[in-house]
């Protein structure tokens, strides 16, 4: 039971070092309303001070020791006690000279003894009523300072509520045991109910069954680090669907005991739906490249056909060598396509696997004794760009069927060899190299009559790569260095004018 200040009995301290003085102070002042502290010496009523908390002090002005004038000066420093009124008693100094210094030191009334009992309860139920009023008026001060705490704290409870009640985006509270305490409009609105329809359900009610483990792991993991997001399908009150962003936010109280949680929610319906058009124009857009790349690749075949079959009414030998050479272009370039509509990725190819196709076909197009000379091929995976591989492409028909034709005449056997290595920092490395006859002499790179190897400088620039040769009668070596995203647009080969450039 808590002890109303105003009524609780006033500590009052009785200081005297004659113990029969003292009997006699206790035995004038002795009233339930009074809680009465005797010490007979300075130093035992400076203990008492330090210890206690006293409205009035009626203190002996001759002691032996700390007397009653030191001691009072020692009260009126210390910031604790410097306002506890002090009724200074003696019976040896009653001078005017005596009294003023006494109240110089800190007395509020000056009684000579012997006491007069009933002069001393009058004064010391004056200062027990003063005291009585201060206490009230702090009572009162602290009341009106905790009733005005109160009704901000109510204000901003309600200011809250409502802002709360008023959020676009859905709240609500919820038990331990998972049950719904409070809900906003907003959070009932998007679940299809009114507030007070909510209150007491169970949580996992608003979500569909399929997604309530994955709902229960985000649950779990808000018990351990206090917060967790997960995006679930929820169920309205007609039994319709929606897509639901749920933040999960632990709740304690002072103790730290966990007393439930918040959960914000945000209905992401539209953003799903949206997301699932895009889905199905991505989808769109995929079929249609890849029904592009494969009637690109069709065409290019049936002019490769039809090269073909013109070829075969050509009795010119360097016609016909011209017209299988560029049916091998075209080939090259009609494999890319090939290859990115069988990939699952339209936009690069995998150039590894496509060098082994074309070298096959390369192989069996211009070699006719396979025991003579043979292709050996070391490849990197590396996947490329359709703006690279077609011209990249284009440098491996030209040079690979170079060699397979001009390096070994005459029924020579070697080997052509076809690598390509991938370096540091996207720098791509690729060569053809035979041991056979070498170049003629005086060949220079910068300088040839020959389409084919035209077509492999100015597509070598097109990539940005730097094209190197070196040839003797121990065979011929090409290799072109350049970096797997050049800042050139648009693929294969660029015409000005009827020629290429």
């Amino acid at each position: 039971m808590t002890v109303n200040p105003v009524e609780a009995p006033i500590n009052i301290l009785l200081v005297d070092d004659e113990p029969k003085n003292l009997m006699a102070l206790e035995t004038i002042l002795d009233s339930p309303d009074y809680h009465l502290t005797k010490a007979q010496s300075g130093e035992e009523a400076l203990m008492a001070l330090l210890t206690g908390d006293f409205a009035l002090l009626v203190l002996d002005v001759q002691m032996p020791g700390l007397g009653g004038l030191e001691l009072a000066q020692l009260i009126k420093e210390r910031k604790k006690t410097q306002y506890i009124p002090i009724i200074f008693l003696t019976a040896h100094y009653a001078g005017d000279e005596h009294v003023l210094q006494g109240y110089t030191a800190g007395a509020v009334d000056y009684l000579t003894k012997p006491v007069n009992p009933a002069i001393l309860r009058s004064k010391v139920a004056v200062f027990v009523d003063l005291c009585r009023k201060t206490a009230l008026e702090e009572s009162n001060r602290a009341l009106q300072k905790e009733i005005t705490e109160r009704q901000l704290a109510e204000e901003a409870l309600q200011e809250r509520n409502v802002a709360l009640e008023n959020a676009a985006e859905g709240i609500s509270r919820l038990d331990p045991q998972r049950h719904y305490v409070t809900v906003n409009q907003a959070y009932a609105a998007s679940c299809g109910y009114q507030p007070l329809e909510m209150i007491d359900m169970e949580w996992q009610r608003t979500v569909l069954p399929d997604d309530q483990e994955q709902l229960m792991a985000a649950y779990q993991k808000m018990l351990t680090q206090d917060k967790a997001e997960v995006e679930v399908r929820g169920v309205r009150k007609d039994g319709s669907l929606f897509y639901q962003q749920l933040v999960l936010v632990k709740t304690n109280d002072r103790q730290r005991r966990f007393t439930g949680h918040f959960c914000f929610m945000r209905d992401i319906t539209a953003r799903k739906q949206a997301e699932e058009l895009i889905k199905a124009s991505l989808h769109e857009k995929e079929v249609l490249l890849k029904e592009i790349h494969h009637r690109v690749k069709n065409n290019m075949q049936v002019i490769c056909s039809l090269l073909h079959l013109q070829s075969g009414y050509i009795h010119d030998l360097e016609a016909l060598a011209l017209f299988r050479e560029s049916e091998s272009r075209i080939r090259s370039m009609a494999m890319i396509h090939e290859k990115l509509y069988q990939n699952e990725s339209l936009a690069r190819v995998d150039f590894s696997e496509y060098l082994s196709s074309l070298g096959s076909l390369l192989f069996h197009t211009y070699v006719a004794n396979p025991a003579a000379v043979q292709l050996a091929t070391r490849l990197d995976p590396v996947a490329l760009d359709l703006d690279t591989a077609v011209p990249l492409g284009l440098v491996v028909n030209e040079l690979v069927s170079n060699s397979l034709k001009y390096a070994y005449p005459e029924g020579r056997r070697g080997v052509v060899e076809l690598t390509l290595r991938a370096g540091p920092d996207k720098q791509l490395t690729l060569s053809v190299c035979d041991h056979g006859v070498g170049l003629p002499p005086g060949f220079d790179l910068n300088n040839t009559n020959t389409l084919g190897l035209r077509l492999v400088n100015l597509l070598s620039a097109q990539l940005e790569g730097t094209l190197s040769v070196k040839s003797s009668d121990q065979g011929t070596a090409f290799e072109l260095t350049f970096q797997e995203s050049p800042t050139t647009k648009g693929s294969g080969m660029k015409i000005n004018n009827g020629n290429p450039s």
